[in-house]
């Protein structure tokens, strides 16, 4: 080992050797994160392979997660807009549906989010009807969003619903994302947690702890300003009520999350 740190250091054996007695931090960096193999494949082809497949990893979590941003704002706008609601709690009862359902069955092979939308329709007996005074109801351009799915997004959202929203978050601190794009990965795993951790609620209540929880971040950061808004519950679209608070949010999020949790 010492002899590939030699080559890669560009020093003699013995230097190197007195850098491992004095625990020289370059030293502990090697020995800690890369292997004589991983140092030996850099020297030979100026590579490591492993993190090569992170870097494309990576790649395709962060066009997975545009996609999924893009699907819902494309037609919805946000799903987080106050006429967007009916289609919001279908699609996170789903989510939290499906969740359950692949931990105990694991029915969904491969997972798509049309199909896990069909089988909880289909298991809970739920019809879905156009409004009269609607051309195209907004809980039917929501569910032709899920038909545009492809197997990334898919493998994406199946990603975050077993691991509680976390690869969104990640897309969201990325650095990729513009403020409204932002707003909408927030919204999507607040209100994953939301429905999650009170299954047993219906809608309107779920709605009244979010913004109950708004209303108590609110306050303790003195934010009147859009104190109003969160106040007007029955009209309140929750993406503007995060995008209006978009920094609250990034820096109080596990606050966030915990006040749901324990919320009662």
């Amino acid at each position: 080992m010492l002899k590939t740190y030699s080559k890669l250091l560009q020093n003699t054996v013995r230097t190197i050797s007195n850098w491992k007695i004095e625990k020289r931090p370059i030293i502990s960096l090697l020995e800690k994160y890369f292997s004589k193999e991983d140092l030996e494949e850099f020297l030979d082809t100026g590579k490591i392979s492993k993190f090569e497949l992170l870097k494309e990893k990576n790649s395709i979590l962060n066009y997975a997660g545009m996609q999924y941003i893009n699907i819902f704002r494309k037609r919805l706008v946000s799903i987080g807009d106050i006429v967007n609601r009916d289609f919001v709690d279908i699609y996170f009862n789903v989510l939290v549906f499906a969740k359950n359902d692949i931990v105990k069955q694991s029915v969904f092979k491969p997972f798509t989010i049309s199909k896990a939308t069909l089988i909880y329709l289909s298991r809970n007996n739920i019809e879905h009807k156009s409004s009269d005074n609607e051309i195209i109801s907004k809980l039917e351009a929501g569910f032709e969003r899920l038909e545009e799915f492809d197997c990334y997004t898919n493998q994406f959202l199946l990603s975050n619903i077993m691991q509680d929203f976390t690869p969104m978050i990640q897309i969201a601190e990325s650095g990729l994302l513009d403020k409204n794009e932002k707003t909408e990965a927030y919204l999507h795993a607040i209100l994953f947690h939301l429905y999650n951790e009170h299954q047993d609620k219906i809608a309107e209540q779920k709605r009244e702890i979010f913004v109950d929880v708004f209303i108590a971040m609110l306050l303790s950061n003195n934010k009147n300003n859009t104190l109003d808004i969160a106040m007007n519950e029955e009209n309140t679209s929750f993406d503007t009520l995060v995008r209006s608070n978009l920094e609250l949010v990034e820096k109080n999020y596990d606050k966030i999350i915990e006040a749901i949790k324990s919320y009662t």
